[in-house]
C-alpha cells in the first residue's frame, strides 16, 4: 500500500481506473488513530457517488465499477495532519439480488399485499424521530453484542429507503429489493400485514423490525459463514456488518383493498446501510 502524507484541513485527488463490472472498496487508514480523514469518491462525469466522512480516523468507501471504470478519489484531512495508507480491493463481481433474498424478511403475519391492491388510505408514511432513534439504538445494541462499533444515522439513506418504501407500497407492498445498480447501499426489508383493521396488536414497531433481522443469528453458522440449510441469515450479517458505518430507513402503512373488496392494513419496512455488507467469502465481524 502506497503512504500519503496530508497537513491540517488539507486535501489530496487520486485518479483511478477500475474493472467495471466489479465491486469496489477503497479504504483510507490513518497511522495516527488522533488524525481524522474524509473520502469521497466521484465518477468520470464529477457526480458523488460514494462518501465516508463520518468522525473517525479511517474512512471507508464501497461502490460498483461501471462505465469507463474511472474515478477520481478526494481524501480530505478534517482534523490534525498525518499520513495515511490506501487499500483498494476489489469485494466480488456485481450480482443482482434474487427474489429469495428479497423474502428473506417477511414475517408470519398475514395479509401480504399483491398486484392489483388498491391503497385505500395512507396511515403512517415516514419514521419518527422517536423511531429513527430506536431504529439505530436496536441496530447498535445488536452490534455491541459482537463487538462491532455503532453505526451512526443517515438522513442520505433514509430518504432512499423511504422512497423505496413507498414505491413498494404503490406495487402492492411487495418483497422486492431496489435495484442494484444503481443502488450502492446494503438493504434490509420487513413486512406486517393485519386483516383486522381495528387491531393493532401485529403491527411493526422499530424494535419489532430490527429484532426480527438480528433474530436469524439462530440461523448463521459464524464458524463456516453459512446460513442452516433452507434458512437465510442476511439480514442479521448486515445489521451487525462491520464496516458499515451509516444506516437510514423509512416506513409506509396504508389500508389496501383487493379486487374483491377485502381490505387489511399492510405495512413495509426499508433500512439502507452504508457501506454495505454481505460480501461474498467475508465474515461479518
Amino acid at each position: 500500500m502506497t503512504t500519503y502524507t496530508l497537513s491540517d484541513s488539507g486535501q489530496m485527488q487520486i485518479i483511478l481506473t477500475l474493472s467495471p463490472g466489479w465491486r469496489w472498496q477503497v479504504a483510507v487508514v490513518a497511522e495516527d488513530k488522533t488524525v481524522d480523514f474524509d473520502l469521497y469518491v466521484s465518477d468520470s462525469s464529477g457526480q458523488e457517488i460514494s462518501k465516508d466522512n463520518s468522525s473517525n480516523a479511517d474512512a471507508y468507501c464501497t461502490f460498483d465499477a461501471v462505465g469507463d471504470g474511472k474515478y477520481t478519489l478526494l481524501v480530505k484531512s478534517k482534523k490534525g495532519s498525518g499520513q495515511y495508507s490506501l487499500d483498494i480491493n476489489p469485494v466480488g463481481p456485481i450480482q443482482k439480488e434474487t427474489q429469495e433474498e428479497a423474502q428473506k424478511s417477511k414475517t408470519t403475519l398475514s395479509g401480504r399485499g399483491s398486484s392489483g391492491t388498491t391503497i385505500k388510505e395512507i396511515l403512517k408514511e415516514g419514521l419518527s424521530d422517536q423511531e429513527k432513534i430506536e431504529i439505530l439504538q436496536a441496530h447498535n445494541n445488536w452490534r455491541a453484542k459482537y463487538g462491532v462499533q455503532p453505526m451512526e444515522w443517515s438522513e442520505t439513506l433514509t430518504q432512499k429507503a423511504q422512497a423505496w418504501a413507498k414505491e413498494l407500497a404503490n406495487r402492492g407492498f411487495k418483497l422486492e429489493h431496489s435495484p442494484a445498480p444503481p443502488r450502492i447501499y446494503g438493504e434490509n426489508i420487513a413486512y406486517g400485514g393485519n386483516t383486522n383493521l381495528s387491531s393493532r396488536e401485529l403491527d411493526l414497531t422499530a424494535q419489532r423490525v430490527v429484532d426480527l433481522w438480528g433474530n436469524e443469528v439462530n440461523d448463521y453458522d459464524y464458524e463456516t459463514n453459512t446460513c442452516a440449510p433452507g434458512k437465510v441469515c442476511g439480514h442479521y450479517t448486515q445489521v451487525v456488518w462491520k464496516n458499515s458505518q451509516r444506516v437510514g430507513g423509512g416506513t409506509l402503512k396504508g389500508i389496501i383493498e383487493d379486487t374483491n373488496g377485502n381490505r387489511s392494513v399492510q405495512e413495509i419496512w426499508v433500512c439502507q446501510y452504508d457501506p454495505p455488507g454481505n460480501f461474498v467469502g467475508q465474515k461479518p465481524y
